[in-house]
């Protein structure tokens, strides 16, 4: 029986070609399966299967599934006009699952079975003649043999050696599928998605993904049995989910218990993990806890909990403030060396950890030169320890600026610095230190304060006079007064005209 074909409508076919292949396909053959996992969550359905052989790739699904009239019109929906394009509600209208198989393949086959239908139907796209045909009878997909009446398969053929090969088929199932983990993160509950590979599988979960820094874990004992915490910072995932035997009963604490609405501590973002309390009693339907004593033992749990989590939470911010603030200042000290340079000043000389090199004498700042032992024993940083105090070291010197903290013993001076080092201590016992570094939320602050003592230790050093660094202390005395409470623009215009 002849099949009857029709030309391919690509629409605005100028608009695709120009700007929507390239952004589709990219440079990764893996946006196939990106794409038609896409269409499948936009037919809302529960299961999809990714199948993955040497000879052709099939994505399967059990959404609601296509008539032969939606078949028929497939085609045409191919690169609609960008003005109705942005009309379009879900992910997968635009049909560019249609479009980027052309990438790794020549025909992409597609049988679908609509939901209340007793028939399927399928048409074939070939990409070297642009041609697709007319909707014919055939098979049930997969899914809709299973009792779920109705689906749709996609099978991708006549496969490109080499960008299917290398950049799919070589692939473990695990790297495909963190690869659709990251990319329908936020919609992953919504579907049961698995890839299959040599006779395999691997489910699609969150928990393929980093989870981020483990901040909390054990156990709150209570009269109808132990909850149990496992809470991680950072990673892909958040929000902090219950379960019971097994089973997902809610997905954000924060949002949806109330008793929780007022805690800050669980509404963190980046905060995630599990709660699991087994004995929990459950609603007729299973899809929310029951209000009873083993509820109000959940929570007392769940906030028993909270100091521990918020005190580790502290931790870690303050701890990433100080990585943003020690790449500022590192980009700062750059700058200042830059500016030396072209004022044509001699820049300071910078003391680089090494065995080798010229004797320098001086008060060495920990973790930038030498151990006392002169071994190399470095630390992660990769700067090698030493002991603080006057000490004849070898090291090599060079130009160069750091800044260090340290606690001077007494809350005067801000700063001081170090010549034969190039470092700028400075006093963590200083009342700024505490309210422009340590207390405060911006980093732009801390950045400008140390700003202003290099300016001041540099302009001493180069004018020759350490004691000049007495008089430049009084002047950011007056300069952070003023910060505190600057003169308003109007009432000095207003002046000026009085006078």
């Amino acid at each position: 029986m002849e099949i009857k074909t029709k030309k391919l409508d690509i629409g605005d076919k100028e608009y695709i070609i120009k700007h929507i292949l390239p952004t589709v396909g990219g440079k990764d053959p893996l946006r196939v399966i990106k794409e038609l996992v896409e269409n499948a969550l936009d037919a809302n359905a529960m299961h999809i299967k990714i199948v993955i052989r040497p000879d052709e790739l099939r994505v399967v699904d059990d959404g609601v599934g296509m008539s032969s009239r939606k078949l028929a019109e497939l085609p045409t929906h191919i690169g609609l006009s960008e003005k109705r394009l942005k009309k379009l509600k879900t992910m997968g209208e635009k049909a560019i699952g249609l479009l980027s198989f052309m990438m790794i393949g020549n025909v992409m086959e597609i049988r679908s079975q609509a939901e209340g239908s007793d028939k399927a139907y399928k048409i074939v796209i070939r990409a070297d003649t642009m041609e697709a045909t007319l909707p014919t009878e055939c098979e049930s997909p997969e899914f809709a043999k299973r009792g779920r009446r109705s689906g749709t398969e996609v099978i991708i053929k006549e496969l490109d050696e080499i960008k299917y090969r290398t950049a799919i088929y070589s692939k473990k199932r695990e790297t495909i599928a963190k690869y659709i983990a990251r990319e329908f993160f936020p919609r992953l509950g919504n579907a049961n998605i698995i890839v299959w590979k040599d006779g395999n599988s691997t489910e699609v979960t969150k928990n393929l993904l980093p989870r981020g820094e483990e901040i909390y874990k054990g156990k709150c004992g209570t009269r109808y049995g132990a909850v149990e915490f496992e809470i991680y910072y950072g990673g892909y995932q958040s929000g902090v989910s219950l379960f019971r035997r097994g089973a997902q009963v809610i997905e954000d604490i924060a949002a949806e218990l109330e008793e929780l609405s007022d805690s800050e501590v669980w509404k963190t973002p980046s905060l995630n993990g599990t709660i699991v309390f087994d004995n929990l009693d459950l609603t007729a339907d299973k899809k929310a806890p029951i209000r009873n004593e083993k509820y109000g033992a959940l929570i007392r749990c769940i906030k028993s909990a909270e100091e521990t989590i918020k005190e580790r939470l502290d931790e870690i911010r303050s701890r990433e403030r100080r990585r943003r603030r020690n790449r500022a200042l590192k980009e700062l000290a750059k700058k200042l060396m830059d500016t030396l340079k072209k004022l044509e000043s001699e820049p300071p000389t910078s003391l680089h950890g090494s065995t080798k090199g010229e004797e320098v004498e001086g008060d060495i700042a920990e973790g930038f030169t030498t151990s006392r032992t002169g071994s190399k024993a470095r630390r992660t940083t990769g700067k090698i320890p030493i002991k603080r105090g006057p000490k004849k070291l070898k090291a090599l010197t060079g130009g160069g600026l750091m800044f260090d903290e340290e606690d001077f013993g007494t809350p005067t001076p801000r700063s001081r610095f170090e010549p034969n080092l190039g470092v700028i201590m400075v006093n963590r016992r200083h009342p700024d230190f505490k309210k422009k570094v340590e207390l405060s939320s911006e980093e732009e602050v801390a950045i400008d304060y140390f700003y202003k003592l290099a300016v001041k230790e540099l302009t001493a050093h180069l004018l020759g006079d350490p004691h000049l660094s007495e008089d430049l202390e009084k002047m950011i005395d007056i300069q952070l007064s003023m910060e505190v409470s600057p003169p308003k623009l109007g009432i000095l215009t207003r002046r000026g005209k009085r006078g």
